[in-house]
């Protein structure tokens, strides 16, 4: 029996999960920064994760993968890609 939005909403935990996955975490937080700014660099990310930059650049890179993120190759930033 499918559940409304709404009520699915409601139900949302407002605490982190008991079981966290870091790399599912970190992948979702960059989606957010994607959101909500109109570029990121890796530095931001990698200080938004507390990450080193090498493994926010891996993240950045997984994301382009998927259409996800697209890197300008001028600015050396990355957007929200076409997905």
């Amino acid at each position: 029996m499918a559940q409304s939005t709404e009520r699915m909403a409601a139900r949302a935990p407002d605490t982190a999960p008991a079981y966290p996955i870091a790399s599912v975490d970190r992948a979702l937080r960059v989606l957010a920064m994607l959101a909500r700014q109109r570029a990121v660099r890796l530095t931001d990310a990698s200080r938004e994760l507390n990450v080193a930059r090498s493994t926010a650049h891996q993240l950045m890179r997984m994301l382009q993968h998927h259409g996800l993120a697209m890197q300008d190759d001028d600015l050396k930033t990355y957007v929200a890609g076409p997905r």
